[in-house]
Order: C-alpha cells, then sequence, then structure tokens
C-alpha cells in the first residue's frame, strides 16, 4: 500500500472514531432524560445501603437532564482520538478492535477508565452530601466517553465529584460536540488517467462502434472469372473480392463463373448466366435472374426472406438452396427451370401461386411477355435431374463448406471402407501333441448384385436428310407412352453426348405426331438426338442414339452492315385504367426489313432493351403502332419499344423511341 493510501486509511478511520463517540454522545443523553432526581437518589441510596457492614461509600454516579434549551453541540472541537488512545505494540490504538483477543478485548475495553480531558469539569456529587466528605466513585468507561482508556492492565482511575452549579441542585452535564470533517486531498495521478480513458471509450461508444470498427461491405464478389460488371451503363471486368452494389448487372461469360455474397446468403453462377441485383438488404435481398443458371443458397435469419425475379414470377425462401434455370424457347418465350434442394421454396405471379417442399421441381413457361402461360406442374426431382454436373459441382463445395446438402447428398459419393490389416505373423513351435485339425473352409458367399438403374428408352433411329439448299429434315419414330410433353433436337460438339437441359436445341415440337423438323443448319461438326421429355417430372422419357452432322457447306455470302439504330421519338402511354395501358409510337421507315417491335419494360430507373437488359417484353407485328389495352403489372417501370431485326442471324436494334416512365399501383 502506497503512502497516500495509509494516509488516506488513517483520515477515513478518525472520521469513523468521532461518528461512533457522537452517536454514544447522543445515545447517552437521551437516556439520561429518564434519570431520577439526583437529591432523591441519593438519599434512597443511603437508606438502601444503612444497615450494610460500613466501607467506603460508592455513591451513585447520575447525570442530570440536560435543559431543554441547551445546545445539543457543544462549542469545541472533539479532539483527534488517535492522539488520546496511545498505540500498542501492533501499531494499532486502544480504541481499535483486536480480532485475536475476542470477548476478552470486550470487556477490558468496558473497564477502562481514562483521565478527564483538561479543560472539562469531572461529574460531582449531589448538594446533600456533606462537604468535608469527599465520596471517590469509579466511572465507567460507558460514561468518561471523552477520554481514552489506558492499556490492559492499568487501575481504575478515581475522580472527585465537584461542587453543584449555584443554586440548581443539578449535576452538571458534559455536552457533547460534533463537527462533520471530510478528508480533503488530491487524487493520485493515476486516477486522472483512468478517467481519461472512461471518457474517450464513453465518447467513441456515443458516436458509434463504426468509428473503431468499420463494417464490411453489404455485397461483394467471392469469385469471379470471365465475368464483367455493368455499373452505371459502363462495363468492366468483375474482381474477386470487389464490393457489389444495388443495380450492377453481373455476366458470366463462356467457360467463366462467378459468387456472390449478400450478407449470409450467397449465388452461384453458371457460365452464360445474368444477374441484376435490385436490392441488397442482407435480410431481404433481391435479385433479377435475367438469364442463365445459378444455385441460390439463402440464410436471412428468422425475419427475412430471399426473392429471385424471373420476368413476372417471383421466387422466395426463407432458408434453404434452390436452382433456377432461365432459358429461352421457341418463339419469343422462356422456360423456367426451378428445383427446392433444401427447405421450401414459394413462387408467385399473375395468375400462379404455388409451394415447393424440399425435392420437389416446377417448369414455368413464360410467354414472350414474361407472364406464365398456364399453372406450372410440381413433381419429384428424378435422380436424373439431381445428377447433373452441376448439381454435383455444387454439392461438392457444399461439403467442403459444411452445409446441410438437402437433396444433393445423393451426389456424392460414399467413402470407401477401410480393409482390415492383418496382424503379425506367429511363428509355429514344436509340440508333442495331436496337431489340431483345421476346418475345411465353407465356399465363399458372393453378394448379390445390386440392379443397375434403367436410363430412357430407346426411342429408335434419328435420320437426317440433306435438302441441298442449306437446310436438313431430322425425322424421329413416333413416341407411344406416358408422360410425354414435347420432343427436343438436341445437340453438341462431336465428341460430347447431347442432353437436355444442358445442352442446347433447334426444334422443340409440342405434338407427339411432330416427329419431323427442318431447319437451316450452320458450319459445324455436330453430335445431335432427339429426346422426349416430361416437364412435369423433369425427366427424360425415351431418346435416340446419338448422330453425327457434319456441315461443311459453302462459305456463307457476309451480311451487309445495317443502317445506325433510328429514333422513334417519344412513347405515348394511355391509362386506360384497372391496371390497362395503351401504348403507342411512330413507326420504322428506314427501309431494312425487321422482325417485330418489341414493347420491353424493366425497373425504374433504367435503359430496358431487347438486347441486352429488361423485365419483360410484348411482340408485335411489323405494321403495328399501338399495343392495344393491354395488363400491367403493379410496380415503376420504365418502358421503351425497339424495332428488332436479325441481319446476318443476329439479333439489331433498327430503331427505338425514349424511355417512357410509368407506375402501376
Amino acid at each position: 500500500m502506497s503512502p497516500d493510501d495509509r494516509h488516506e486509511m488513517e483520515q477515513l478511520e478518525g472520521l469513523a472514531a468521532e461518528l461512533a463517540e457522537a452517536g454514544h454522545l447522543a445515545r447517552t443523553t437521551s437516556a439520561r432524560r429518564t434519570t431520577p432526581d439526583p437529591e432523591f437518589a441519593a438519599r434512597l441510596r443511603a437508606e438502601l445501603l444503612g444497615s450494610l457492614p460500613q466501607a467506603l461509600p460508592v455513591p451513585m454516579l447520575v447525570a442530570p437532564v440536560t435543559p431543554a434549551d441547551t445546545a445539543q453541540c457543544a462549542p469545541e472541537r472533539l479532539a483527534d482520538r488517535r492522539a488520546l488512545h496511545p498505540a500498542g505494540a501492533d501499531g494499532r490504538t486502544t480504541s481499535e478492535p483486536r480480532p485475536e483477543d475476542g470477548k476478552r478485548w470486550r470487556a477490558r475495553q468496558i473497564q477502562t477508565i481514562s483521565a478527564p480531558r483538561p479543560g472539562l469539569v469531572p461529574a460531582v456529587e449531589a448538594a446533600t452530601a456533606p462537604k468535608a466528605e469527599v465520596k471517590p466513585a469509579i466511572v465507567p468507561a460507558a460514561e468518561s466517553v471523552l477520554a481514552a482508556g489506558p492499556r490492559a492492565g492499568a487501575k481504575p482511575t478515581i475522580v472527585r465529584y465537584a461542587k453543584p452549579e449555584s443554586g440548581s441542585g443539578h449535576v452538571a452535564a458534559l455536552r457533547p460536540s460534533v463537527h462533520w470533517r471530510i478528508p480533503t486531498r488530491i487524487p493520485p495521478s493515476r486516477w486522472v488517467a483512468l478517467g481519461l480513458v472512461a471518457s474517450i471509450v464513453i465518447v467513441s461508444l456515443m458516436v458509434g462502434t463504426t468509428f473503431l470498427f468499420p463494417v464490411g461491405p453489404t455485397a461483394s464478389a467471392e469469385v469471379a472469372v470471365a465475368t464483367t460488371i455493368v455499373r452505371g451503363g459502363a462495363s468492366t471486368p468483375l474482381i474477386a473480392g470487389a464490393e457489389l452494389h444495388e443495380g450492377d448487372v453481373i455476366d458470366v461469360g463462356a467457360g467463366g463463373r462467378a459468387t456472390l455474397v449478400m450478407g449470409g446468403s450467397f449465388v452461384r453462377m453458371a457460365p452464360g448466366s445474368e444477374l441484376r441485383l435490385d436490392r441488397l438488404d442482407p435480410s431481404h435481398p433481391v435479385v433479377n435472374q435475367l438469364g442463365g443458371r445459378a444455385y441460390h443458397r439463402v440464410a436471412v435469419g428468422p425475419n427475412g426472406n430471399y426473392t429471385v425475379v424471373t420476368g413476372t414470377v417471383t421466387w422466395v425462401a426463407t432458408g434453404t438452396a434452390f436452382d433456377l434455370d432461365r432459358h429461352p424457347v421457341g418463339a419469343g418465350g422462356e422456360e423456367v427451370t426451378g428445383l427446392a434442394l433444401l427447405d421450401g421454396l414459394n413462387l408467385q405471379g399473375p395468375q400462379v401461386k404455388a409451394a415447393l417442399n424440399q425435392g420437389q421441381g416446377v417448369v414455368v413457361q413464360l410467354a414472350s411477355g414474361g407472364s406464365p402461360v398456364r399453372a406450372p406442374a410440381i413433381d419429384q426431382i428424378s435422380a436424373q435431374s439431381l445428377a447433373d454436373s452441376w448439381l454435383v459441382q455444387n454439392a461438392n463445395l457444399d461439403a467442403l463448406a459444411g452445409l446441410d446438402l438437402g437433396e444433393l447428398a445423393v451426389d456424392l459419393s460414399p467413402l470407401p471402407q477401410s480393409s482390415l490389416v492383418p496382424g503379425p505373423t506367429v511363428a509355429p513351435t514344436a509340440t508333442t501333441a495331436d496337431p489340431v485339425r483345421q476346418p475345411t473352409p465353407g465356399p465363399t458367399r458372393k453378394p448379390t448384385p445390386k440392379p443397375t438403374p434403367t436410363g430412357p428408352a430407346n426411342l429408335g433411329n434419328l435420320t437426317i436428310s440433306d435438302n441441298g439448299d442449306g437446310t436438313y429434315t431430322f425425322s424421329w419414330p413416333k413416341y407411344t407412352g406416358d408422360g410425354f410433353t414435347f420432343y427436343k433436337l438436341v445437340y453438341a460438339d462431336w465428341g460430347k453426348t447431347p442432353s437436355y437441359p444442358a445442352s442446347p436445341y433447334w426444334a422443340c415440337n409440342s405434338g407427339v405426331d411432330e416427329n419431323s423438323w427442318t431447319g437451316s443448319i450452320g458450319i459445324g461438326d455436330y453430335a445431335v438426338r432427339v429426346q422426349v421429355v416430361d416437364e412435369s417430372k423433369s425427366v427424360i422419357r425415351a431418346q435416340t442414339k446419338v448422330v453425327r452432322l457434319n456441315v461443311t457447306g459453302p462459305t456463307p455470302t457476309p451480311a451487309p452492315t445495317p443502317p445506325p439504330t433510328q429514333s422513334l421519338g417519344s412513347l405515348t402511354v394511355q391509362d386506360d385504367g384497372g391496371g390497362y395501358f395503351t401504348f403507342s409510337w411512330a413507326a420504322y421507315t428506314g427501309g431494312w426489313p425487321f422482325d417485330a417491335y418489341k414493347l420491353v419494360y424493366m425497373s425504374w430507373p433504367g435503359s430496358p432493351s431487347y438486347l441486352s437488359r429488361y423485365d419483360g417484353f410484348w411482340a408485335f407485328g411489323t405494321g403495328q403502332t399501338t399495343s392495344g389495352s393491354i395488363h400491367v403489372p403493379s410496380g415503376h417501370w420504365a418502358f421503351r419499344v425497339q424495332a428488332i431485326g436479325t441481319p446476318g442471324g443476329k439479333g439489331y436494334d433498327f430503331a427505338r423511341t425514349g424511355v417512357s416512365e410509368l407506375t402501376v399501383p
């Protein structure tokens, strides 16, 4: 303990002694208010002790009642108790308790008598006693409260009575005096330092924890290979670790891949996929899957949700893993395949509302405007769908991360069991006993082979005819089984095995009798087959064998360069009420042949384009300049009309209107 601390403790001890003595004085004075008159007490004592053997009389000390007008606090200051109580050998004063003495110390304290303090008048005998006869009296320690006791073993001190105050017949009473004395001292410097540190901590908490501990980005790119990001109309390569903002469009090129993290959720993008980040709230992210395939893993907490937009259909999850594949089909239509791989998944849209349980899949057909064509059919996910290489890749990545695999658990091969290790060989020892006959081993039991899972049925042979004009005719047998949705004429580079939905296709015949297709095929070496797809169960019912098609025709004449995009002026919007609107625009007069007018839209603010970014569209003939009254879903939209053609086999924007803003409640 430092000298400062000892000094502080001494001051506190002194203050405690003064408070204890003041309380004792107050109690003594209060008790004296009920004592009898001193003359009566003296006469009563003489009568009671008159018959006893004569000895040194011990008169009773009686304190008088303090007059009502007498101050309860004497004007003088009490002396320091440490000065009146000399210290013993152990450094303690006689007024301090000694734990080792126990009751013996308390008895000694009661018997201890101290000399009267200088300047104070001792108690005196009553006036009725003879003046010549001085009667000693032993004053207990409880009455001599202003004196310090001697050490243990000292004899009681005898004090004599003084004369009574003139004419009063009362004994002078001691008037206690108590004065507050608060020790003052400059605090040590270390307390000042601690105070400053505490002030800094409190200020930092008031300013906010972000001052000392900055918060990381809400969303970022964890993996980015051959991927670009479009922000503010500018396209740049996406780098792993880059922070993502709302409105960013992420486009994965061929052979690339990307993983985007949004709070606790993430999405893995397959090659050729495109996403737009509409909202990056970690508890309520919204992703617009513009095209391609993506695997979504959701972790948003009990009160959050995760939304994926595909056209006018939204997919909402709260804590799940699911896969979505959006790709074009037919003339301007689209198809979205959804697989609930862990927990449930909800989807909703115009006249569509369904819920998927774990292990269920669904296919949604979208019209040219992005709206569902019919109510989707829900069925169990087939083993063939789960064996897709994209899902197997995600299953392995989730397993490495220690995530629950759900339906993807079947994609991981079980680990081989460890073989039995033979023990050490023990050399035989010589013995005279008869040799032990070894039992004849029985025949080794062969395990029963497991049945090999059967694949799609054989549809027959695929026939390909060259028409000599750059077109080819493909024919195949009719499918006669159940569960038919359409024929898929799929293809891939020769040396690979084409299969729906991973491979592209030339035809998608929806009638069971439409078992042929004719079209022009570009130069290339192809592997081609026809597959019978049951869309309700996401399975392939039958397929032909793979046929090779090598197209080496003459080099096509290069297409002429199209003119610059023409402006069609402003797009006129008329509110027909009830969520219906009529759009009108100027006709294209550039002279180039085009396929159709496309009325495209996306969330405001934005610049929708049929060739890059849009949420939905309607198609109109080349002779139309109005849409008629059409229903527009609720939202804040940006609309535009484009004259779209395909010169040289590639889409081109021959003309366009300006962007019009439309809010639909």
